[in-house]
This record gives C-alpha cells, sequence and structure tokens, in this order.
C-alpha cells in the first residue's frame, strides 16, 4: 500500500482509480511520449542556470544552460524508471524523431533564458517538501519559490492555457498545502507551436483552498485504503497515450466476470 501522498498521486487516483493502482502500487511499466524527455530536460536545464543564479547572482552561461539541457535529454532517453512517473517501458516519439524533439526543447531553453530568467530572483529551486494532515504524509517537489513568496511551476505543453484552467488546477493547491501558507502561482508555459512561444497563467490559493486541499487528501487516502480501484473510461485518460495499460484493465476486467 502506497505510504504517503503527492499532487501527482491524488490526480491520477481522481482521474482513474484503476490506473493508481498499476503505476503506484503495482509499479508497472508503461510508454511514455517523447515530451515527457523533452519536458524533463527542460526542467533541469532551467533548475542548473537558477541554481548558479542562487549562489552568485548570475545564471549559468547560456552554453552551460544547453550542456544541462542536452545531458538530461539523453540521460532520459536510457532511464527506465522514474520516480514520479514510474516504471517506463519504453519512450514513443510518434512521427518525429528524437533529434527534433532535443532541437524543440533547445529553442524553449533559449527563449526562456533570454525573456524570463533575467527576472527571476529565486529563493528555493526543486525543493523537496513534506507535511502531514491527520497523521498522513504528503510530498512534492516545487520548482520554484522566489525570494518575493511567489511559486513557479514549468510546464511544456502543445497550448497556452486559459486562466480558469489555472484556477481550478489541484497543482497549486498542493503547494500551498506543503508551503502552509496562501500563494500567489504561476505557471511558465513554454508552448511546442510551429513557433515555440512561453506564456506566464496566474493564480492564486488562500487558506480556504489549504483546508479544501486538506480535506481532499483525507477522503483520497480513505478511499485508497479500502484497496478497490476501479477503471474510469470516461476521460481523454483512457488511452494508450495517456495511461498505456488498456490491454492489462482489459484482462482484469475480463477475468472478474469469469
Amino acid at each position: 500500500m502506497i505510504d504517503r501522498l503527492s499532487y501527482s498521486a491524488v490526480e491520477t487516483y481522481l482521474k482513474c482509480p484503476r490506473m493508481f493502482e498499476y503505476r503506484y502500487l503495482w509499479k508497472q511499466p508503461r510508454p511514455v511520449g517523447g515530451g515527457l524527455v523533452q519536458g524533463k530536460a527542460y526542467h533541469a536545464a532551467i533548475a542548473a542556470a537558477l541554481v548558479q543564479k542562487l549562489h552568485t547572482s548570475q545564471p549559468l552561461p547560456l552554453n552551460e544552460t544547453l550542456d544541462a539541457y542536452s545531458h538530461s535529454f539523453d540521460l532520459n532517453m536510457v532511464k527506465e524508471l522514474d520516480e514520479e512517473f514510474g516504471a517506463i517501458s519504453e519512450i514513443d516519439w510518434g512521427e518525429r524523431e528524437p533529434g527534433e524533439w532535443k532541437d524543440q526543447g533547445i529553442t524553449l531553453v533559449k527563449l526562456y533564458y533570454r525573456d524570463c530568467l533575467p527576472k527571476l530572483e529565486p529563493y528555493l529551486i526543486e525543493q523537496r517538501m513534506e507535511t502531514q494532515v491527520d497523521a498522513i504524509p504528503v510530498v512534492g517537489y516545487v520548482d520554484l519559490v522566489l525570494k518575493d513568496g511567489r511559486t513557479i511551476d514549468h510546464k511544456v505543453v502543445a497550448k497556452t492555457w486559459a486562466e480558469e484552467d489555472a484556477h481550478k488546477d489541484l497543482q497549486p493547491s498542493f503547494y500551498a498545502l506543503l508551503q502552509r501558507r496562501p500563494i500567489d502561482f504561476e505557471f511558465h508555459l513554454a508552448i511546442t507551436t510551429k513557433e515555440p512561444k512561453l506564456a506566464v497563467v496566474t493564480t492564486k490559493r488562500d487558506e480556504e483552498a489549504i483546508l479544501w486541499t486538506e480535506d481532499l487528501v483525507c477522503k483520497v487516502w480513505a478511499l485508497m485504503q479500502t484497496g478497490i480501484f476501479p477503471p474510469s473510461p470516461v476521460g481523454y485518460w483512457c488511452s494508450e497515450k495517456w495511461c498505456g495499460h488498456q490491454e492489462m484493465c482489459r484482462r482484469e476486467g475480463a477475468r472478474s466476470y469469469r
């Protein structure tokens, strides 16, 4: 049984309890898309540049930041296990070559380095945080907290988000809970359109949001303890692209009715 909760674990459970079971309890390998490799390398590069800025007031030089991106990209191409995403069976690059994914990510890193990074004054970078809700351990890694208190999460996405999407997203609520304070939150989006671009989408979380998230954590935890994980086939996530466990799920369902 799982011994702690994270944003990603709760989000997965809310989408599909059986997906959660396969991914977090059984640690069942699954295929992932090239976007995962690209996104993790992008995160690594931005973090490397910001760590240098935290300690010296100057970011890592651009060429070294791009070296950090390339190293992470190449490493994640061959990794079989990921702490956050679980066991990885293979990478599906789709209709693009790995080099195309890599080059697109380099363009995004250059954009962020030029347009956003000079304005940031980092306080915490890729920080592991932990708290408890009614003795339930809750953990998470926060991408960036600035000296002015703003919390930032970096995402590589196919299109920009509406503010409404940010207001109802669970991740800022978890980060407010982990920090035990109301927060101003920013999604820094690196958008993989034909002409790559950046966007910032803002939201807030107050004390009421923290209490709501605590209640959610308690109820999801209680449901997990039942050991019952039904499938949820009614959303976009029920597909090979977003889940990767369809064949096993269908087999398990067929066995249940024999």
